[in-house]
């Protein structure tokens, strides 16, 4: 198994843990607007799964929406702490746009920059 795949199910892993345990548990270096922290790390997560599957970005974009409602539903349902949010899976599927046009925009421009 190729690195950037590792790297991008232990980012999965940690996102999970990340979104499940009780706020307070979380270090105060990610206490910032909660959508935007939706946003950001679906980005990454999405730049990340485009690497690591650069001929699935369809199916990957699925596969993060349904992961982010998943999430979502484990928050409501598993934790006392955490309630889930039509708008966070709004974040996180906005994210998960984001991010993998970001890693097809910089594979063609760096396809276009080898001819």
């Amino acid at each position: 198994m190729r690195l950037i795949t590792i790297t991008f199910w232990c980012t999965i892993a940690l996102n999970t843990i990340m979104s499940l345990i009780p706020t307070s548990s979380v270090p105060d270096v990610f206490n910032f607007w909660d959508k935007a922290q939706h946003f950001l790390s679906f980005v990454i997560i999405a730049i990340i799964g485009c690497m690591a599957y650069p001929k699935s970005w369809k199916c990957l974009a699925v596969g993060l929406i349904a992961y982010g409602a998943a999430v979502e539903i484990a928050q409501g349902t598993l934790t006392a702490t955490r309630f889930g949010d039509i708008f966070d899976l709004i974040s996180d599927g906005l994210g998960s746009v984001a991010g993998i046009f970001i890693c097809l925009t910089a594979r063609r421009l760096l396809q276009f920059a080898k001819k």
